[in-house]
This record gives C-alpha cells, sequence and structure tokens, in this order.
C-alpha cells in the first residue's frame, strides 16, 4: 500500500490478485462452479471481492438443497465461507450462509423476486450477498459474494488487516464494523 501511495512502480500488480476458476463438482458432474477474485484499491484502502456461482439444473434443485450442508467443505476447505467468524455470526436474522442459499432457491421455485441484501459480519470488515438468476429452462444460479476491506496498511498492526482473524472475535478493544453497512460493497462496485 505503501507503494501506491508514492506512485512506486514495484511489488504486486493489482491484476495478480486477479482469479477466475470454472470446475465441476466431482460428485455431481452437472453442477458447474464459477470463482472469481479482483481487486482494487479504493480511498487507498485494499479491497478485495470473492465470488462464487454455483450452476445447477433444475431437474437437479432438490438434490443441491440436500448436499449444501455436506458440500459445505470441498477439498479440504469451507465451499462458500464468508469469513473466520461466520459459524459465529448469524447472518441478520439467524440464517447461515447455506440456510440465505436454501431460501434463495425456494424464492426462485415460488416465481418470487429474490432481493438481494448485504450482510456484514459483525466481527470483520466483511459484506456479503447471497443472490439467485434464473436461467429457465437451463437451470438457476446461486451467487455467493464476500466483499473484503484489508486496509489501507499505514499502521502496523492495521486493525482491519487483523479484524479478519479468528483471535479479534471479542471486538472488545474497538468497534471495528459499526456505522458503515454496505459500505464496502458499495466502495468496490461504484469503483469498478
Amino acid at each position: 500500500m505503501k507503494q501506491h501511495r508514492w506512485v512506486i512502480d514495484i511489488g504486486f500488480p493489482l491484476e495478480a490478485f486477479q482469479y477466475l476458476e470454472a470446475r465441476h463438482h466431482d460428485d455431481s458432474p452437472q453442477k458447474v462452479i464459477l470463482s472469481s477474485v479482483d481487486a482494487q484499491i479504493v480511498s487507498d484502502e485494499f479491497l478485495m471481492r470473492f465470488q462464487t456461482w454455483t450452476l445447477v439444473p433444475w431437474s437437479r434443485s432438490d438434490t443441491f438443497i440436500e448436499e449444501l450442508p455436506k458440500d459445505h467443505h470441498v477439498l479440504g476447505r469451507n465451499m462458500y465461507n464468508i469469513c473466520a467468524h461466520d459459524r459465529r455470526a448469524q447472518h441478520g436474522d439467524g440464517d447461515t450462509i447455506i440456510d440465505l442459499m436454501i431460501s434463495r432457491v425456494g424464492q426462485l421455485e415460488a416465481g418470487e423476486n429474490c432481493q438481494t441484501r448485504t450482510f456484514q459480519c459483525p466481527y470483520c470488515y466483511v459484506d456479503h450477498a447471497v443472490d439467485a438468476k434464473d436461467f429457465g429452462e437451463r437451470g438457476f444460479a446461486i451467487i455467493t459474494t464476500k466483499w473484503v476491506n484489508f486496509g489501507a496498511g499505514l499502521e502496523s498492526p492495521d486493525l482491519k488487516w487483523e479484524s479478519h482473524a479468528d483471535r479479534y472475535v471479542d471486538r472488545v478493544k474497538v468497534d471495528r464494523t459499526a456505522g458503515h453497512p454496505e459500505r464496502i460493497r458499495t466502495d468496490f462496485e461504484n469503483q469498478a
């Protein structure tokens, strides 16, 4: 970040943080998972967006819902992980990320409009949302997106950076996240 502020052209360019992957789920070849990562510097802070599209044919919607709790861990990692605190923090009205995904599928099946709501982890600088898209006869997609603010890196240690670590779960010292609901998402998307 110091190099960015001083316009020094060494180090990692933001493009080094971009990532795009498409893969078939091993146990369910009809399910396709698209993952992307993008990074930006907004107001001298390092922001990243992580997005996962899970594409499923309608004929497999029930199986998708049944397998979601099992799919939560794939290849030793948490596939739908929001942050280090998502097991502790409930998302607004007590729902977990899996509950939100199942709710979105139910809304699509009922023909309801899915209102995308942005949630914020109460322990760290992460905004996240679960959305759904209907592709007609071809199926549907559940989209999980998280926007992460890693801070400006001006202080060592940077509280925003360290808020993502599990050990800072208590938030006793500093109210890190109050007062900026949806700001991380808004800042990132308005800059894009």
